[in-house]
């Protein structure tokens, strides 16, 4: 057997697991759902003003793609909020 192979793809995706790390959410009170910090729409999560985005975050789908976008969507939500507080 060959050590070394060759092989032609389209598109690869790694598996890393799917057990999220997060020592520091049991300290300062985030609500967690299997380990993930539960958030809303915004990515607010069960403390107000701290949001969670990517893979720590509970949702349906882990890519790198939906982080970038939630990251997009916790920053305009934060800016609103920003906004109406002045």
């Amino acid at each position: 057997m060959d050590d070394e192979a060759i092989v032609t793809l389209d598109a690869l995706f790694v598996y890393i697991g799917f057990e999220p790390i997060l020592p520091f959410r049991s300290d300062i009170g985030l609500e967690t759902d299997k380990g993930y910090i539960v958030v809303d729409d915004d990515f607010m999560t069960s403390i107000d003003g701290i949001y969670a985005v990517g893979d720590i975050a509970k949702k349906k789908i882990y890519q790198i793609i939906t982080a970038s976008a939630e990251g997009a969507t916790a920053a305009t939500a934060i800016a609103r909020k920003l906004t109406k507080e002045k």
